[in-house]
């Protein structure tokens, strides 16, 4: 028996779809003045309450977000949110990524807005 890797076709087609979206994603996000940020913080924060949990794209998306948040903050205090939520997102993605199919998404980002 041969020692080569399946490659799962569905998951490789959303891995080429997800990195599309996340490079569009972040034009989108480099288009953003400072208040926009917090506004897409605020609507990022919507999404994941709705899904419920973090999936993929939402996970991408968050590490795009709040790496621009961390570098466009102007107090400490949302410098330290958006680089704890930043690092909490590349845990729980990398966590996916090791096993997209057993991935538990207990992940929750929530933020009292009295935090920034």
């Amino acid at each position: 028996m041969s020692n080569a890797k399946i490659i799962d076709l569905s998951q490789f087609k959303s891995i080429q779809i997800s990195k599309k979206e996340h490079s569009e994603y972040q034009l989108y996000i480099d288009s953003l003045d400072k208040l926009q940020l917090l506004n897409e913080m605020v609507n990022f924060q919507h999404q994941r309450s709705e899904k419920g949990k973090l999936d993929a794209t939402l996970m991408t998306q968050g590490l795009v977000l709040f790496r621009r948040l961390e570098q466009e903050a102007e107090s400490e205090g949302l410098r330290s949110l958006a680089h704890s939520y930043r690092r909490h997102l590349e845990h729980e993605l990398a966590d996916y990524l090791k096993d997209p199919k057993g991935y538990d998404a207990r992940a929750t980002l929530d933020y009292d807005e009295d935090e920034f």
